[in-house]
């Protein structure tokens, strides 16, 4: 087990055994209605707001680029089509946190706030 732990360099394999999967009801009770904030290294990467219990999302990147997209989850991996592009992920509870991991490359995004009555569109103006 220690060789396996040095290999993973301790620190990433003791975080995996925290990681706690959400389920997918509980992701929708926590996200429908609301907007979430993504943070990648302390940094707003975007914001998500989850229309409805049918799976409508709108991503804003902090530039304002914008798409509209649905999600849903297969085979452990929530995953969102935003036009052509299929994005997946898995959705943990590490500690305290909601941290988004990519499956294409494990790249990780922290769930840094999540807003009421703060709903997102593509057509509305770009905050400056």
């Amino acid at each position: 087990m220690a060789v396996i732990i040095a290999a993973l360099g301790g620190g990433a394999f003791a975080e995996a055994l925290e990681d706690k999967p959400i389920a997918p009801d509980a992701w929708r009770a926590l996200t429908t209605g609301k907007t979430l904030h993504y943070y990648k290294d302390g940094v707003l990467f975007g914001r998500e707001y989850y229309r409805n219990d049918d799976g409508d999302v709108v991503f804003r990147f902090p530039d304002g680029l914008c798409a509209e997209g649905r999600w849903a989850y297969a085979d452990g991996e929530y995953c969102f089509a935003y036009g052509p592009d299929l994005h997946c992920f898995l959705h943990v509870k590490r500690g305290a946190d909601i941290v988004i991991i990519s499956g294409e490359d494990g790249d990780e995004q922290t769930v840094g706030r999540i807003a009421e009555n703060e709903p997102l569109s593509c057509a509305e103006a770009i905050e400056s």
